[in-house]
């Protein structure tokens, strides 16, 4: 078996949220048939031009083909994980591009 395309959620690592990267893992393993993550750091620049260094779960799986119902339900997710992180942004590579929700 062949699995052409990749999907990544970037989750960003706050204390007393372990368990979302943990759902992000859950919901593309469900959906490609397994998942993996790996910790990495990132870096932004703030409205001030200060660089902010985040540690960040990068939780990613391979696929196929995914239904609308299954980007659906990973965008549902991502949504909701900004709200409960009180980020500005989350990350998320699909189709070959990064798209910044």
């Amino acid at each position: 078996m062949k699995l052409t395309k990749r999907i990544e959620i970037y989750v960003p690592e706050i204390p007393g949220h372990e368990h979302e990267y943990q759902e992000a893992m859950r919901i593309l393993a469900g959906l490609c048939g397994g998942s993996t993550e790996t910790r990495a750091q990132g870096a932004w620049i703030d409205d001030s031009g200060n660089i902010i260094n985040d540690n960040i779960h990068l939780v990613y799986a391979y696929y196929n083909r995914l239904s609308f119902a299954g980007i659906r339900e990973i965008l549902d997710y991502v949504h909701y994980m900004k709200q409960e992180l009180k980020q500005e942004l989350v990350s998320v590579t699909f189709a070959g591009a990064l798209h910044l929700i």
